[in-house]
């Protein structure tokens, strides 16, 4: 069970090994793709240096991809943090999932599927609101 702030740190090295690599294969290919539009260009010309190029410029034209891919994988950690729950017996809505499953409790299986659901169009929600604060050129 839970023990405190220490027992959670192996848990989340595991979740945050399996969900990384995508977001990092992500964000290198859509700085990549960023450095070869033409206002980096015009940013050296002005004299800016590389860091202000990247961090003011290239990432926010990037972060785009990144936080569309981030939604949906937050979406998906609620699956991971049920397998986790399970391995760890960390109690939580996981195993509180699979305890109603296995003792065929339909109404709290559909209260959880309901709550689950709403997480998922609010996580949804919220990213595409974020993105059109970043990047002014997306409609809501």
């Amino acid at each position: 069970g839970y023990k405190g702030f220490a027992y959670t740190i192996l848990p989340a090295i595991v979740l945050a090994v399996e969900l990384s690599p995508v977001l990092i294969r992500t964000l290198t290919g859509s700085i990549s793709s960023a450095m070869m539009m033409p206002f980096i260009a015009v940013g050296r010309v002005r004299g800016l240096s590389q860091r202000r190029i990247i961090f003011a410029h290239a990432l926010r034209n990037a972060s785009v991809p990144l936080l569309n891919l981030l939604g949906i994988q937050i979406s998906g950690l609620l699956g991971g943090v049920l397998v986790i729950e399970f391995i760890f017996d960390y109690p939580g809505l996981g195993l509180l999932t699979i305890n109603a499953v296995l003792q065929r409790d339909f109404p709290l299986i559909q209260g959880i599927a309901i709550v689950t659901s709403a997480i998922f169009v609010l996580i949804n929600i919220a990213v595409d609101l974020i993105a059109t604060l970043i990047d002014p050129r997306l409609e809501y």
